[in-house]
């Protein structure tokens, strides 16, 4: 998939930086994201993100809808090789929601994992 982000005529830095990342961070095969269902085109807008994450930073993504937020996330998982989680916000959602609870299991008190 590097192969694409040279095809874009992403900056070779950038492309090396993703490609010392994988072999600093492995990831076990069993998480290893999948191809992304479509292919995000924005040389400026990936190149900035890319770097951001090389920075160790965090990115904030925020717009409109189908403005391909997600689609640049799956492709950043893929490029950087590693897993892509998609959780939804909503007005009713709460960090028990996204980090998880105490419940009840065969009569003990356990920690359900949220999917954060």
């Amino acid at each position: 998939m590097l192969d694409f982000l040279e095809k874009e005529h992403i900056d070779k830095n950038i492309i090396k930086g993703i490609d010392e990342f994988r072999k600093k961070y492995p990831l076990e095969s069993a998480c290893a994201p999948g191809m992304p269902k479509y292919l995000y085109y924005g040389k400026e807008v990936l190149e900035e993100a890319i770097q951001v994450l090389l920075c160790g930073e965090n990115l904030l993504l925020c717009g409109s809808k189908a403005t391909g937020k997600n689609v640049l996330c799956e492709n950043l998982a893929y490029f950087f090789g590693r897993p892509c989680y998609n959780v939804s916000f909503h007005i009713n959602m709460d960090s028990a929601s996204m980090i998880g609870t105490d419940t009840f299991k065969n009569g003990e008190v356990v920690f359900r994992k949220g999917p954060v």
